[in-house]
């Protein structure tokens, strides 16, 4: 499907669709593992939704304990 047919079947009359397979052939599927990411970014230090500043380490220590409704989440503006 080209993108025109896409923005004429679903993005003009708002129509949802899932796309699927998309992911299949993308390498970060496959290696960015927890293991690899604290490996290599573990001490990397991030901003969390809440305002907090927080090592990718501690971040994932978090979401293992975490059971809050709304629970941090991470993101770099840069």
């Amino acid at each position: 499907m080209s993108v025109q047919e896409f923005i004429e079947k679903y993005e003009i009359p708002g129509k949802p669709c899932l796309i699927s397979g998309m992911t299949k052939t993308w390498a970060a599927c496959y290696t960015w593992t927890k293991e690899i990411l604290l490996k290599r970014h573990g001490d990397a230090k991030f901003r969390t939704g809440g305002g907090f500043k927080m090592k990718l380490r501690r971040f994932f220590q978090y979401m293992e304990q975490q059971q809050e409704q709304q629970p941090l989440y991470l993101f770099d503006r840069s």
